[in-house]
């Protein structure tokens, strides 16, 4: 047995089968409560043929947390309201809720596993 030596690397390739969806305002006023509904999620993942159901459903997420850390996208600053995580790789449209009583629909949102998709803007 001999040591490791200290400059080895190797590539790691990590293949997830969820996609990433990352949500943040530039408003400076953040809600204090966020509700998320979700609709063209699979609605299963078969772990032995590594695949996810055609069959969707519709998720729906209350009192998210609301971190507020900042979030860049295309080298603009933004507010994360939220980070969600869904099965594969669907469109879905996202309908969020602030403070029960504010709505915001986003529809078509393309997603990919292994992949962030980053929505931001006066949200």
């Amino acid at each position: 047995v001999t040591p490791t030596n200290a400059s080895q690397s190797k590539h790691i390739t990590l293949d997830r089968i969820v996609s990433q969806v990352n949500i943040g305002t530039s408003k400076e006023s953040l809600p204090t409560t966020l509700k998320a509904e979700v609709a063209g999620t699979p609605l299963s993942y078969d772990i032995v043929n590594n695949t996810c159901s055609d069959e969707t459903t519709t998720l729906t997420f209350d009192s998210l947390n609301v971190p507020g850390d900042e979030m860049i996208v295309s080298e603009n600053k933004y507010n994360r309201l939220t980070t969600l995580y869904f099965l594969g790789s669907n469109k879905i449209d996202i309908t969020l809720t602030k403070n029960t009583e504010e709505t915001f629909t986003i529809n078509q949102v393309s997603t990919k596993v292994n992949y962030k998709t980053n929505i931001a803007g006066n949200i």
